[in-house]
């Protein structure tokens, strides 16, 4: 099975760790840590120490690529350039405390390395392919491009993995991927929450709006799953969390990975809460090793959920 992630967006990730961070005040940090980040290439280190074979597809700004691409050497990639540079995003995590972040702004890719872009990617995929567009679209592309592209792969045969805020609820509806993972903060803009009945009907609309497989990411209360004739509610152990930034991915990750393994939906779902639970016990966007994913995993709980529709 192909799989390929899509990085339109990277960025360098700053993370700093401050014991009690003050809005409005100097602070000081105890560690900071960089690293090479995006949402496709964050998918693509969880698939890598999970052993799953797949092919990283990114583009990078040509002023500040240097530690980028040393980065990617033992990646299976292909690289794409544009003029500008990477953009970095700090986050601040103080324990016990919501975190900070800030995102940059991106550099701009053009039509025509858009183009280029997405026939690469049709060209390297098709039936029983995975395509995993993550993220949201820098300056320059076109949704109307996108929305075109994502009809070609899907036209193909291409079941398409999207996790981007660049898109819309009713883009999503429209669109049908065959997986979502939206958390609670994208989950306002499609349906108004308010009890845990209203997550497992949400999931179930998207769902039956056609969209395969459905996951909602709720944090430490872990996540709702509609897909494959179930409607899942699946609980996470409780962990040390030093970070939150990536663990989406790594659970989109670990759900695509579980599939490409032939795991029934069920499993793929509840192998994803484990990847992004212990994403969590990581700094930065570092990724957890396998053995604390298959920890996690072992203590990782589904319960089938029924909900009546209002």
């Amino acid at each position: 099975m192909n799989i390929i992630t899509v990085t339109l967006n990277p960025a360098y990730d700053i993370h700093c760790t401050v014991t009690d961070f003050v809005p409005f005040a100097e602070n000081y940090a105890e560690a900071v840590s960089r690293s090479c980040g995006g949402k496709g290439i964050n998918i693509s280190k969880m698939l890598n120490e999970l052993s799953v074979s797949n092919e990283a597809c990114i583009v990078l700004g040509r002023e500040n690529a240097a530690y980028f691409e040393e980065y990617l050497k033992n990646y299976r990639c292909k690289k794409f350039y544009t003029n500008g540079a990477i953009r970095e995003n700090i986050t601040v995590h103080s324990p016990g405390k919501k975190e900070t972040r800030i995102s940059a702004d991106s550099f701009s890719v053009s039509p025509k390395l858009f183009s280029e872009v997405s026939d690469y990617i049709l060209s390297r995929s098709g039936s029983g392919a995975i395509v995993a567009f993550s993220g949201r679209l820098p300056r320059g592309v076109e949704k109307n491009a996108v929305l075109k592209f994502f009809e070609r792969l899907q036209n193909s045969g291409t079941l398409l993995s999207l996790d981007s805020n660049s898109f819309s609820a009713e883009e999503l509806i429209r669109l049908k991927p065959w997986f979502i993972k939206p958390n609670e903060q994208e989950l306002a803009s499609l349906r108004r929450i308010s009890s845990p009945e209203d997550e497992l009907r949400c999931a179930e609309m998207l769902h039956r709006s056609g969209i395969a497989n459905v996951m909602l990411s709720l944090g430490e209360r872990g996540c709702v799953f509609s897909g494959g004739g179930k409607l899942l509610r699946i609980e996470v152990s409780q962990v040390s969390v030093k970070s939150t930034i990536g663990a989406g991915d790594s659970a989109v990750a670990g759900f695509i990975g579980a599939y490409s393994r032939g795991a029934k939906l069920s499993e793929c779902a509840r192998f994803a809460a484990a990847c992004g639970t212990a994403a969590c016990t990581e700094s930065g966007t570092d990724i957890p090793n396998r053995e604390t994913v298959y920890k996690i995993y072992g203590e990782t709980t589904l319960r089938e959920c029924e909900v009546d529709e209002k």
